[in-house]
C-alpha cells in the first residue's frame, strides 16, 4: 500500500487527486495543469497515456484527437514531433457546456511521459494505458524501472487480458481496478461471496453518481445503442453508490482503498466523505483541498518527505 493510502486509512484521512491535473483549473494533461496539482500538494496526480507512432508514451486522454485538436485521426498515426497543436478551446468532460479556453500562456501540446517523470520526481501518479500493447506496456515499465517509481504509481487500463499482464510486467506497480473487475466486485459482493474471493487489485477506483456525470454522458450518447447503454449504467452507478459505504468498509479490512471519481462540488465532497472514501477524484483540485483541510482530511505530503529522510 502507498504510504499516503496507508495514512489515509489509519487516520481516517481523504487523498486529493488531481485528475488530469484539474482539468477545470487548467488545461487538462498539460504541464500547468500538473504544475497546479504539485503546487497545492495534492497526494496523487492522474493522467492518461498514449502510444505514438514513433513509440513516444505522451500524456493525453483520448486516443482520437478530434475533441483536443480539431483533427480527425487517432494519436498513433502521429510521430511526437507531428502532434497537431491542442485548439483554442476545448470541451471539458463531465461537464455539458463548460470549455476551457487556452491563451498565450497555454504550453498548447501534449507533454512527454518521461518529461512529467522528470519534472515531478517525488510524486505520485495513476495512471490509465488508453491503448495497451505488450509493446507499449514494455516501454512505459522501462521508464517506471528508469525513474524508479515502481512503488510510487497506480496504473491500470480496461482490456481485462492487458490489465492481468501488467502484474507479470511489473508486480511492484500498484494496480486498480478496471471496468470488468469492477463489475464482478459489486456482484460478488450483493451475492455475498465477496470475502472468499482473492483480490489482486490494491485500488477500487470507481464513479459516484452525479448529475453533471450524468448528463454529460446522455449528451455524449448518439446512437440508440449508446442511449441505452447510457441508461443501464447509471442504474447500476446509482446502485453502487446506495451500497458504497459497505463496500468501502469491506475493502478497507482486507487493505483496499476507495477513491470515488470525478466530483466538483461540495455536495459530492461531502457525500463521498459519508461513504468512506480514502480518496476523491476531482478537476477542482484548489476546491477539494479547501474543502478537506476545513474538515480535518487534508493529508499533507509533506509528512511523508520527512519521514523519508528520516
Amino acid at each position: 500500500m502507498l504510504p499516503q493510502n496507508e495514512y489515509a486509512v489509519k487516520n481516517n484521512k481523504v487523498l486529493l487527486i488531481a485528475h488530469r491535473g484539474g482539468s477545470r483549473e487548467y488545461l487538462e494533461n498539460t504541464i500547468e495543469a500538473f504544475d497546479n496539482a504539485y503546487r497545492l500538494n495534492a497526494n496523487i496526480i492522474e493522467m492518461d497515456l498514449c502510444l505514438t507512432k514513433d513509440k513516444k508514451i505522451v500524456v493525453i486522454h483520448d486516443s482520437h484527437l478530434k475533441r483536443m485538436t480539431g483533427v480527425n485521426k487517432h494519436v498513433e498515426e502521429f510521430n511526437y514531433n507531428e502532434l497537431p497543436q491542442i485548439k483554442d478551446e476545448v470541451l471539458i468532460d463531465f461537464t455539458i457546456h463548460k470549455k476551457f479556453q487556452t491563451d498565450l500562456s497555454t504550453h498548447r501540446y501534449f507533454p512527454l511521459f518521461e518529461d512529467v517523470l522528470k519534472k515531478y520526481p517525488n510524486a505520485i501518479f495513476n495512471v490509465e494505458i488508453k491503448t495497451p500493447t505488450d509493446e507499449f506496456l514494455q516501454l512505459l515499465n522501462n521508464l517506471i524501472v528508469k525513474y524508479d517509481k515502481s512503488e510510487s504509481i497506480v496504473w491500470g487500463c480496461r482490456p481485462p487480458e492487458y490489465n492481468k499482464k501488467i502484474y507479470k510486467v511489473n508486480p511492484k506497480v500498484q494496480r486498480w481496478f478496471n471496468e470488468s473487475i469492477v463489475f464482478k466486485t459489486y456482484f460478488l459482493f450483493m451475492i455475498g461471496l465477496l470475502p472468499f474471493v482473492d483480490l489482486k487489485e490494491n485500488s477500487f477506483q470507481v464513479p459516484l453518481y452525479t448529475t453533471d456525470f450524468h448528463l454529460w454522458k446522455k449528451k455524449e450518447a448518439k446512437t440508440l445503442r449508446q442511449q441505452i447503454y447510457v441508461f443501464i449504467m447509471f442504474k447500476l452507478v446509482y446502485l453502487w453508490t446506495v451500497l458504497g459505504g459497505f463496500i468501502v468498509y469491506h475493502l478497507k479490512q482486507r487493505g483496499i482503498v476507495t477513491y470515488y471519481w470525478v466530483l466538483n462540488s461540495i455536495y459530492e465532497f461531502n457525500h463521498a466523505v459519508k461513504l468512506g472514501a480514502n480518496g476523491i477524484m476531482t478537476d477542482s483540485p484548489t476546491t477539494l483541498k479547501q474543502f478537506l483541510i476545513s474538515k480535518d482530511l487534508y493529508v499533507d505530503n509533506n509528512l511523508f518527505k520527512q519521514k523519508k529522510n528520516d
